[in-house]
């Protein structure tokens, strides 16, 4: 009795809409329903989807598949219903809600992108496999430069501007978003709003690519890798300009450019290198299938192949190892902090005297002596106090 009352609570269900998209590659269909909201589906998953047309009970829908060949019993279709239809808000009256990544800690959007599309159109030439070949060969030859004169002229960091190089990086931000549009632009992919994020402590300029989901696998490993390509374009121009004023902070804002474009690829943090891994494999749900077999929980994902459930483990193994080298790093930094403690509060108080007395040259130059020794102090402390900041910044926007 209680079996057949579940199966009716089931009966005459309205799924909602849907345009299709691309074929991935595991052979499944992308449905899309809004430009936020996409779901992969089996070819035979498809077929159960479109019967749920809101005048059927689920015998009915029983039956139709039989004469389609699709044997399917009662339990299972209310599974279906239960694994798919609910939480993925599949339903006709229910509404989606987007998983938010915990580590874009506060976002403003800033302008729909539909604004300087004739622009974009024009700058998808980039994307040329000869014009490709040819960009990826300045830019080897310009960070191959730019590291070889600060290695030449013996650069020493604390005479470095750090603030022209972090106005040069943030300008580097906005041309990787806009190398990110581009790349969706190529394939007639309709973008979002772009806007100015915190992701952990950093600033960030962003783009809403929910659509790019409605394309296959290598459409969106371009999309993913268009804002680091495009931001290396940077590199060209900055050599030029380091080569005709003798600056050599722009050859210094060159190589750590580059150096930020390493770890944007590293596959490890929800950044562009992830979801390029992801791509590249067919992986879905990476992060979270990775932490439940790290946590020795029963696998709660499914493969579609036992070479696919090998790259889960290979990926959970890379995140473990990189976990226990950053805890390493970070109880080593840690002790180097404990033992230095009076050096490095004696250089903030000058460091405060400096600006204090308006000696703006003199404060910069000492806050470039300990820049980068600071820097994962901030970090560790703002994720020491991240939940408490996180409730701050919610309440205010």
């Amino acid at each position: 009795m209680l079996e057949k009352e579940r199966t009716m609570k089931y009966d005459f269900i309205k799924a909602k809409p849907y345009t299709v998209g691309e074929m991935t590659k595991d052979d499944k269909i992308i449905l899309s329903f809004d430009r936020k909201h996409h779901i992969k589906l089996s070819r035979l998953a498809k077929v159960i989807f479109d019967k749920f047309d809101g005048n059927s009970t689920l015998e009915e829908i029983q039956v139709s598949l039989l004469h389609e060949n699709v044997s399917i019993s009662l339990d299972d279709l209310s599974e279906f219903v239960e694994k798919i239809l609910v939480p993925n808000a599949l339903i006709e009256g229910t509404e989606y809600k987007p998983n938010k990544d915990s580590l874009l800690w506060f976002k403003v959007n800033l302008f729909e992108t539909d604004r300087l599309s004739f622009i974009f159109d024009k700058l998808t030439f980039f994307y040329n496999i000869k014009v490709v070949f040819l960009m990826l060969f300045l830019i080897v030859c310009t960070i191959s430069y730019s590291t070889y004169e600060i290695i030449s002229n013996k650069v020493v960091l604390h005479n470095v501007n750090s603030l022209k190089i972090l106005l040069i990086v943030a300008i580097d931000m906005i041309i990787h978003e806009v190398g990110h549009i581009v790349a969706a632009y190529k394939y007639n992919v309709k973008v979002g709003k772009i806007g100015f994020g915190i992701f952990l402590f950093y600033p960030v300029m962003y783009v809403d690519m929910s659509n790019i989901w409605r394309c296959k696998n290598t459409k969106r490993m371009v999309v993913d890798i268009g804002g680091t390509y495009f931001q290396l374009f940077l590199l060209i121009v900055l050599a030029i300009i380091a080569t005709i004023t003798g600056d050599m902070n722009y050859h210094v804002a060159n190589v750590s450019i580059f150096v930020a474009v390493i770890v944007n690829l590293l596959p490890i943090i929800k950044l562009d290198g992830y979801w390029l891994f992801c791509d590249a494999l067919g992986l879905d749900n990476l992060s979270k299938n990775s932490f439940d077999r790290l946590k020795s929980e029963h696998q709660k994902h499914e493969t579609s192949s036992a070479s696919k459930s090998k790259q889960y483990m290979i990926f959970s193994d890379l995140y473990l190892v990189t976990i226990i080298v950053a805890l390493i790093i970070t109880i080593g930094y840690s002790i180097n902090i404990i033992m230095n403690w009076k050096n490095l509060q004696n250089s903030i108080n000058t460091i405060y005297l400096d600006f204090a007395r308006l000696d703006v040259n003199r404060g910069l130059f000492h806050l470039n002596e300990i820049f980068l020794y600071i820097l994962p102090l901030i970090f560790v402390i703002f994720m020491s106090f991240s939940s408490i900041i996180k409730r701050i910044i919610r309440r205010i926007t």
